[in-house]
């Protein structure tokens, strides 16, 4: 595959997606900057990874490369969902705003994605019906954004990037906007659902405690030019509750990530 493209190509059952030593500049008021530096990474079928770094380090920029948003400059990039099934909802990707349409009711929000789909508005609303029940809005379907608390938002943006069953979603810090205890609870919310499905996730994210709550592995990146310092495995069994946290495996990789965070 030449540098700049990606492709579906002879990859691993076992592999959801991959960077290959991708690079990404950009030019910025005349001037080049590196926001990727050869970075290598591997997401597998069925596990979540964690990209935690400084900002600027371009853990967005290898989300949006995955996700076909933004082309690398050099390496490559091969990912185990076909060109059809990804328009179609194969990925899915959230963003740290809600991005909700507000002349559509939380259901109408949480439905949106599945028009483009061949199924019918009655499985469609179903769908979208049982995910607001697992995400506690079962009571507010018929709401619109603007009177939904934040939290709520994110709850509502959560079941309408899982309402087409993805095989691959993409989250770009989707918790950063919300205070630390409805955080929390969102992180709940997220572990649960995404333990109950077949999918593999990519998560943004500053929060270490976040990550670790969620992740199977992390990848701790280093400032501009991204590069990845290190692998960490999170040593928690599945499902987690935010206790989990307190666990002296969990402290113990706290702490590295500090240390691996303050020397980058």
């Amino acid at each position: 595959m030449t540098a700049g493209s990606s492709a579906e190509a002879r990859l691993s059952v076992d592999t959801a997606a991959t960077l290959n030593d991708v690079s990404v500049v950009f030019g910025v008021k005349g001037k080049r900057v590196v926001a990727l530096d050869r970075i290598s990474m591997e997401l597998r079928k069925n596990e979540v990874v964690a990209l935690v770094g400084p900002s600027g380090c371009g853990k967005s920029t290898s989300l949006r490369v995955i996700a076909g948003l933004s082309k690398p400059t050099a390496g490559t990039v091969q990912v185990n969902v076909d060109r059809k099934t990804r328009a179609l909802g194969g990925f899915s990707m959230m963003f740290q705003t809600p991005s909700l349409l507000d002349w559509r009711s939380v259901l109408g929000n949480v439905m949106l994605p599945l028009e483009q789909r061949d199924i019918s508005k009655a499985e469609a609303r179903q769908r979208a019906e049982h995910l607001l029940e697992r995400v506690g809005l079962a009571d507010f379907q018929h709401r619109r954004p603007y009177e939904l608390s934040g939290g709520m938002q994110q709850r509502t943006a959560v079941a309408r990037a899982l309402v087409t069953d993805p095989e691959v979603l993409l989250l770009d810090e989707p918790f950063g906007a919300l205070d630390a205890i409805t955080r929390d609870q969102m992180c709940v919310v997220l572990e649960g659902l995404v333990e109950e499905r077949s999918m593999s996730v990519l998560l943004v994210t500053h929060s270490i405690s976040e990550a670790i709550m969620l992740s199977d592995r992390i990848l701790v990146m280093s400032g501009r030019p991204g590069r990845v310092l290190e692998e960490l495995s999170v040593p928690l069994a599945r499902p987690r509750e935010l206790d989990n946290r307190l666990d002296k495996n969990a402290r113990e990789l706290e702490a590295r990530m500090l240390t691996l965070l303050a020397l980058r």
